[in-house]
């Protein structure tokens, strides 16, 4: 029984995590236009560099590193998503 709780916990833990991560496109929401756009551009800057360790962590046969540089990329990738997304509904 103490296992489900836990899980459940974890779990609302977690939720509670992701929905975080939306709100720090800015300081103060509602973020406008170019605060949003801003946050893009910083985000894809990092999503290229972590891109290029990832393949040269590959091509030099550096498997460890370059897992985590995967982990890395994907994180940024989905930040650049929820900025895209962001940016489409924004009404500013």
């Amino acid at each position: 029984m103490r296992s489900y709780v836990t899980i459940a916990l974890l779990l609302a833990g977690l939720a509670g995590v992701a929905g975080a991560a939306s709100t720090d496109i800015c300081d103060d929401p509602p973020c406008s236009k170019a605060q949003i756009e801003a946050y893009q551009n910083r985000v894809a800057k990092h999503l290229l560099r972590a891109q290029q360790a990832r393949f040269e962590a590959m091509a030099t046969g550096k498997t460890k590193k370059a897992g985590r540089y995967d982990k890395e990329f994907k994180r940024a990738q989905t930040r650049f998503n929820d900025a895209k997304h962001a940016l489409q509904t924004a009404s500013d």
